[in-house]
């Protein structure tokens, strides 16, 4: 058995939080912090305030994965 989440629901997630996060300094090109890899992503941060991290942890469910 497999769980794989649906193709189009990460990508629009992804596309929001590298949106999303341009508004925050730990996101900016000249930010040289902990929080970056090498490659300038910032993968632990979620750029939002603990309201809409509950909201998206609330909408989330098995609709959002192929299961197999």
């Amino acid at each position: 058995k497999s769980i794989v989440v649906k193709e189009e629901l990460n990508r629009e997630y992804n596309d929001w939080i590298a949106t999303a996060r341009d508004g925050f300094s730990w996101a900016s090109s000249s930010c040289d912090s902990y929080y970056r890899t090498p490659t300038g992503h910032t993968p632990f941060l979620f750029p939002g305030d603990i309201k809409l991290f509950r909201k998206h942890r609330e909408e989330a469910g098995l609709h959002e994965f192929e299961v197999a």
